[in-house]
């Protein structure tokens, strides 16, 4: 049993922070979050577009974006009844953005996150808050049936 314990305390550490981060990098650990989304929910089909080299991104920031990634393909998963889903990380002239969308039911934003009591809404205010206390930004665009949308930039003078 301690054994099991002790699996599972790593698998969630790894969860939050893999080591592949570290050892290779936020574009390699994106592209294997990627397939193990691809692997979990075969019936969405995900596009990566990744704009970026590995040195584009500020060491403190990668963390940031792979959560803020982390958490969107799981509620992609879990809630948007998608059957495509898109992760973009590009520099624009004067920022770095990260854009996941998806053509799935799409919600009522301000509902979703007004139903804090039930849990709800927790993955939405998270990403904002990773966003925001590292100096970004985090817009969340959805709409009933009209899939959904989450921006998150870093302005250059931040890179």
């Amino acid at each position: 049993m301690t054994q099991e314990v002790m699996r599972e305390s790593r698998r969630i550490i790894n969860d939050l922070r893999p080591p592949m981060l570290d050892d290779l990098g936020l574009i390699t650990t994106v592209s294997w979050l990627s397939r193990q989304f691809a692997t979990v929910y075969p019936a969405i089909a995900l596009n990566q577009q990744i704009e970026v080299r590995e040195t584009d991104i500020p060491e403190e920031l990668k963390i940031v974006i792979f959560r803020i990634a982390q958490e969107a393909f799981t509620n992609i998963g879990k809630y948007s009844q998608a059957q495509t889903a898109r992760i973009t990380l590009k520099i624009t002239e004067n920022s770095l953005e990260l854009c996941i969308t998806d053509n799935g039911i799409g919600f009522n934003v301000q509902d979703t996150l007004a139903k804090r009591d039930d849990g709800r809404g927790l993955g939405l205010i998270s990403m904002r808050e990773r966003a925001e206390l590292s100096g970004g930004t985090l817009i969340v665009e959805s709409a009933a049936g009209k899939g959904t949308a989450i921006r998150a930039s870093w302005q250059a003078n931040i890179m």
